[in-house]
């Protein structure tokens, strides 16, 4: 089983990739996720961003079968805002 951190930005922003978290997180059933969360680090095709756009992001934790990708779950979802 693999978990997926999938991020959505705000309008006008680049895409952000989606992040792979570790199932001791989420066994506690709590994901934090934003700029001021040590650990975060996303990128954009490869690239660390060297900041966050201005706005409302939305994530999604999702699980997915490693041999049955299509067969994806969501298991938590939430946002925060950049100012």
């Amino acid at each position: 089983m693999v978990l997926d951190l999938q991020l959505t930005t705000p309008r006008g922003c680049r895409g952000i990739d989606d992040l792979v978290i570790s199932i001791r997180q989420a066994k506690s059933g709590r994901f934090r996720f934003g700029p001021s969360v040590p650990g975060a680090r996303p990128r954009h095709d490869g690239q660390r961003i060297k900041r966050w756009c201005r706005g409302t992001y939305r994530g999604s934790v999702v699980s997915t079968d490693q041999f049955a990708p299509d067969d994806a779950e969501e298991l938590a979802n939430g946002r925060f805002v950049v100012k």
